[in-house]
């Protein structure tokens, strides 16, 4: 995981986190937003994680 800060042409201030597994190199998830707070960050990456946890159910 990482946090990337940027700024856009009008100034505006863009937040991105991004969770990339190191073994596979795949990036899982790039979350964006204006302002990025934690609890944005945590509900967002409980989601993406629920999708991997039904498939590993099924299989």
């Amino acid at each position: 995981m990482d946090f990337v800060a940027d700024a856009l042409f009008d100034g505006r201030k863009l937040s991105m986190l991004t969770v990339v597994d190191c073994y596979t190199r795949e990036c899982l998830a790039i979350i964006q937003s204006e302002l990025l707070t934690v609890s944005s960050a945590v509900v967002s990456l409980q989601m993406e994680a629920m999708p991997a946890s039904l498939l590993a159910s099924v299989a």
